[in-house]
């Protein structure tokens, strides 16, 4: 598991989550306030053959892990209420996009397709935050 990373140049990269373009999330400029990384399909990630090349989806470092599920497949397919505010603060996009292009479901659906907002994220944690909280409870759940 070390060896990538070693062959890659940088034991940092274990410590510190790192984005798509080479940033170390919370460390490097530009996301020092950014310490958490985000996938956009993690799905993608799940193919043993990726250890040595990486998970191909993009990498965003962000402030906090989602606090709540979102799929853009609702409101592309026209599954639930378009309302423009909710999704265009529910979106995670590439850094620099400017999230109030998305006007509308087909905007949605572009932004998605060019892989410039992630289609869907679940609520999550930090690893470390569980693992801390489970070192915490003694080897258990509990904090």
């Amino acid at each position: 598991m070390l060896r990538p990373t070693y062959i890659r140049g940088s034991p940092e990269n274990l410590l510190y989550p790192t984005d798509s373009f080479g940033k170390r999330c919370g460390v490097d400029e530009g996301v020092r306030d950014k310490p958490f990384l985000l996938f956009f399909d993690l799905t993608r990630c799940a193919q043993p053959a990726l250890i040595h090349t990486g998970c191909p989806t993009p990498q965003i470092c962000v402030e906090e892990c989602p606090a709540e599920d979102f799929s853009s497949f609702i409101y592309i397919e026209n599954l639930g209420m378009w309302d423009k505010a909710k999704v265009q603060k529910q979106l995670v996009c590439t850094y620099g996009y400017d999230k109030s292009r998305v006007n509308n479901p087909n905007d949605l659906k572009d932004a998605v397709i060019k892989k410039e907002c992630a289609p869907w994220y679940l609520k999550s944690q930090s690893i470390l935050l569980l693992l801390n909280t489970y070192l915490e409870g003694g080897g258990t759940n509990e904090a």
